[in-house]
């Protein structure tokens, strides 16, 4: 039996370069099928490309922009340049051993207890 469980044998890539297909004409197992994206040509290797040129006059205008938009008390701006410059806080914090706490919230107005006994 053919390794792809199907029962059929998957034709091999031959000296042609053609893509492996089993006898239904499926991509083999373990072959995606397509010859992929060229190096440098994805959104973040253009990006990095332009960012550069002109000894990065693009790269540090954006930075302006960031800090400008941060002062003016954006906070999604204001976060970016935190997690940037003192590090991303972690989603999720690990504690060993027994941990303590206590949670406090107010009750809704509606679930006031009167505590003056005029009910």
């Amino acid at each position: 039996m053919g390794g792809n469980g199907n029962g059929k044998t998957p034709k091999k890539s031959g000296a042609n370069g053609k893509i492996a297909r089993d006898g239904n004409g499926r991509f083999a197992p373990g072959n995606c099928g397509g010859p992929g994206r060229k190096p440098g040509t994805g959104i973040t290797d253009q990006l990095r490309k332009l960012l550069t040129e002109n000894n990065g006059a693009v790269a540090k205008e954006l930075a302006a922009m960031i800090l400008d938009a941060a002062k003016e008390k954006d906070f999604r701006f204001m976060k970016e340049v935190l997690d940037r410059m003192e590090g991303k806080i972690p989603d999720h914090v690990t504690v060993d051993g027994d941990v303590a706490y206590r949670v406090e919230m107010p009750l809704p107005r509606t679930a006031r207890i009167d505590t003056h006994g005029d009910n």
